[in-house]
C-alpha cells in the first residue's frame, strides 16, 4: 500500500526536521531510528544506508510509521 502525503504536510517535511522511523525487527519487537528525511514531490526520502537494520526492515515489510 502507498500512502499519499497530505499537502498541509509539506511545510513541516520540508522544513530541516529530524524525523523518527518506525519498522519491525524480524523478531516482531519494533526498531525505531532518528533519521533526516526529505520530500520529493510525493515520495519521502529516508536517509540510510544498505545493510541497516531499519533499510532491511523496509525491504522485508513496507509497513512503516514516520514521526515529524
Amino acid at each position: 500500500m502507498t500512502a499519499t502525503i497530505p499537502p498541509e504536510t509539506y511545510p513541516m517535511l520540508d522544513a530541516p526536521e529530524f524525523a523518527t522511523i518506525a519498522t519491525t525487527n524480524p523478531n516482531g519487537y519494533p526498531h525505531l531510528s532518528v533519521v533526516w528525511v526529505e520530500r520529493d514531490g510525493n515520495d519521502l526520502l529516508v536517509s540510510t544506508n544498505r545493510g541497516r537494520r531499519k533499510f532491511l526492515n523496509m525491504e522485508a515489510a513496507t509497513k512503516v510509521t514516520v514521526l515529524v
